[in-house]
């Protein structure tokens, strides 16, 4: 697969534009990206997939971002969901991939439906925002309320009511285009919806709580896996926009009033040479982080606390990447402000990714709280 990406990435990065202008990837890209094997990542062998451990996933995520970072986060957030439907039961997943493992998926974890539940599952409503990849998904999930007579039902605790993630074929969602954003354009975020549809019961799972039938490491809750994810996709972000500001130094750029080329000046070499090593130690923690969840995961040790010490690994890791790619914007000057710079779009797309929870700093204070809890060592246990 890395070989494959390598391969893909002149092209790809070429197509940067065409990507923004559509906002969403061309159906030709998503069928290489399939081929490549994206969507059958995480698939179970028994259905016919690569089920790769997450360590080994974290550098073809990385590549694929430094050429473009939409297609990147489309196929992250699609190809890791058979880790969430894995919850499903086997009967369901043996059905959906009964023609083969590449099914591509859309989903959003944001509680915006109502799971009305009736005899063989539910009646479900809703609008799901922020749905990346959806116009070429074959099946979709979203996360529900379930109620019961038109009333919610209490969770396992009482700060928030009972929820599942209902899953339905593509076909079955309407998309609305809601997607103008300044980052991750051509990602396809957009909004989808469901208006009294059934949802059999054996098509919805518990994301937050739910055991998976199927063996493994890969499918143990709660194994961390979006945040290792997003902070690959920040990596490979500011590793092309190193390599972006050197190609342009390379060109005989020179800042205004400067007494010598980019290329040979000491105060451009001092900020590359600090932003390349965060950059570093971004990818440092965020493997180690992933080697780390995969060993707790094998072992049978996960708990909370190690989903909140991936989410503080990745989060940092994502602030360290956007100050490597502010740091070879602002190197480029005026000319990294037209839209046919690709430092400008690194710039937006990195600012975009760290909204998302996964690695925004919302992290750190749920890092801050298990430690006050639990001591000094419960991250790094």
């Amino acid at each position: 697969m890395l070989d494959a990406v390598t391969a893909l990435a002149p092209s790809l990065a070429a197509r940067a534009i065409e990507i923004e202008t559509a906002r969403t990837l061309p159906a030709d890209l998503v069928e290489t990206l399939r081929e490549i094997g994206f969507y059958r990542m995480f698939v179970s062998r028994d259905h016919g997939g690569m089920e790769i451990d997450i360590p080994t996933s974290l550098p073809i995520y990385e590549a694929l971002a430094a050429a473009d970072a939409s297609a990147a986060w489309t196929v992250m957030t699609g190809g890791h969901a058979p880790i969430f439907t894995s919850l499903m039961p086997r009967a369901s997943l043996d059905r959906i991939y009964a023609n083969g493992p590449d099914v591509a998926w859309a989903n959003s974890l944001v509680p915006a439906g109502r799971a009305e539940m009736v005899k063989g599952g539910y009646r479900v409503s809703g609008d799901w925002p922020l749905a990346s990849g959806c116009l070429h998904a074959d099946w979709i999930f979203g996360l529900c309320v379930v109620t019961e007579g038109g009333r919610a039902l209490p969770g396992p605790s009482a700060a928030a009511p009972l929820m599942r993630c209902i899953a339905l074929p593509a076909a079955d969602w309407t998309v609305v285009d809601t997607w103008r954003a300044i980052g991750l354009e051509g990602s396809g975020s957009h909004t989808v919806t469901l208006s009294d549809a059934f949802a059999p019961a054996d098509q919805s799972f518990d994301h937050a709580s739910g055991v998976s039938e199927l063996a493994g490491p890969l499918y143990r809750a709660p194994l961390a896996v979006l945040p290792v994810h997003a902070a690959a996709i920040a990596i490979g972000v500011a590793e092309g926009a190193v390599g972006d500001i050197i190609a342009l130094a390379s060109t005989g750029k020179r800042a205004a009033g400067a007494a010598s080329d980019l290329l040979y000046s000491p105060v451009f070499h001092h900020a590359l040479g600090r932003a390349e090593a965060d950059l570093r130690a971004a990818r440092a923690l965020v493997h180690a982080q992933a080697a780390q969840q995969w060993r707790w995961a094998d072992s049978g040790h996960l708990d909370a606390d190690s989903g909140i010490a991936c989410g503080q690994a990745s989060a940092w890791a994502a602030a360290a990447c956007i100050r490597t790619v502010e740091t070879c914007y602002a190197a480029a000057g005026g000319s990294a402000v037209y839209d046919t710079s690709p430092l400008q779009r690194r710039l937006r797309d990195i600012r975009a990714l760290a909204q998302h929870k996964a690695v925004n700093e919302s992290n750190f204070t749920d890092a801050g709280a298990a430690l006050c809890l639990h001591g000094a060592g419960a991250l790094s246990a």
